[in-house]
């Protein structure tokens, strides 16, 4: 969910975006140190005047590329360049079924009509296509919707009611009261989850793909991190990929050590990560691992 847009004059006070020389110079850096797969994402890629420069050379190195984007954009040269060098897939955020929920959540008119083009082009391009939601307060009347617009096209369709803070923008509180919580939820809502045990987590880092399976993300800024949720202060482009790597790596068990939920009642229900303990700021035993005790004896009941 894209809720970390920053007014003009904010951006200065967080940094700066790189330039399309500096994107290229770290896709070079990650092909050195053995990068396979790449996901181009944002916010929203496609604004960026300088796309074409940086997807072009990425795709030349031979990544192996997914796209990330709203669809609005993807039309005329954009569409051209994208079809002439396709990604593995674009995967796509669907906000609503009606123009006026786009609206709601997007603050754009016309958004529904741009994006059902952008579907139609992709499919035309024979690029393989998944759609994904956030359900939140906006338009979580529009679920069973948003599902059969995705089926009227032949495609999945992923939902997640997932909304983690911004830890970067100011408003976040605004935008968090969309979201919906486990502790909002009625007494029957909370059963119709279904909430099942899972293998016992021994510490956050178990739960998150990218310390399991080598992944990292690059941010706006340049800094390194293990999630885009998390503003860790690695900056490959004064040292390399590499180097950053390890050094998070050797962070993040300092910090998490192996074992240290072993002792939480809660370690079989919870999917408490540390890019949500970063988000929320909160520790260990606070925040959502609360939650997870609440759900942990929901489901007992």
């Amino acid at each position: 969910m894209c809720y970390v847009h920053l007014e003009e004059g904010a951006i200065a006070l967080r940094g700066r975006e790189l330039s399309a020389k500096e994107w290229i110079q770290l896709g070079e850096q990650a092909i050195e140190a053995g990068t396979l797969s790449l996901t181009i994402t944002g916010g929203e890629p496609l604004v960026r005047p300088d796309f074409p420069e940086i997807y072009t050379a990425l795709t030349d190195m031979g990544f192996w590329i997914s796209l990330q984007t709203n669809l609005s954009l993807l039309d005329g040269k954009l569409l051209d360049l994208i079809a002439s060098r396709p990604p593995t897939r674009i995967k796509a955020t669907i906000y609503g079924a009606t123009e006026e929920t786009y609206e709601k959540v997007c603050g754009v008119k016309d958004g529904l009509r741009r994006v059902k083009r952008g579907i139609e082009n992709v499919l035309a391009a024979q690029i393989p296509l998944v759609l994904v939601s956030t359900v939140i307060r906006e338009n979580e009347a529009e679920l069973d919707a948003i599902h059969r617009l995705a089926a009227e096209y032949g495609l999945p369709l992923q939902h997640t009611h997932n909304v983690m803070n911004s830890r970067r923008n100011d408003q976040s509180a605004d935008i968090l009261a969309s979201r919906i919580l486990y502790e909002d939820l009625s007494e029957e809502e909370r059963c119709d989850l279904h909430i099942k045990p899972h293998q016992k987590v021994m510490s956050p880092l178990d739960i998150c793909g990218n310390y399991q399976n080598g992944g990292y993300w690059v941010l706006w800024n340049g800094h390194l991190s293990l999630c885009s949720h998390m503003d860790m202060k690695y900056e490959p482009l004064k040292t390399s990929i590499s180097q950053c790597f390890d050094e998070m790596l050797d962070d993040l068990d300092r910090q998490y050590p192996r074992g240290c939920c072993s002792g939480c009642e809660a370690n079989t229900y919870c999917r408490t990560c540390p890019a949500v303990l970063y988000a929320e700021g909160s520790k260990l035993g606070e925040g959502k691992c609360k939650t997870a005790q609440r759900m942990k004896r929901d489901a007992e009941k």
